[in-house]
């Protein structure tokens, strides 16, 4: 991850995806604890 936000509303393709596209609809946040990450 590069580490860029992108506005809600954003389409976007997966790198070595199937060409599919997605749209940004919400957001999460993400926590690390022993290396492992956690998505609320």
């Amino acid at each position: 991850m590069d580490g860029k936000i992108l506005p809600l509303g954003s389409v976007v393709t997966l790198k070595d995806g199937d060409g599919s596209v997605l749209m940004i609809v919400s957001r999460a946040s993400v926590i690390e604890d022993r290396k492992k990450a956690f998505f609320l």
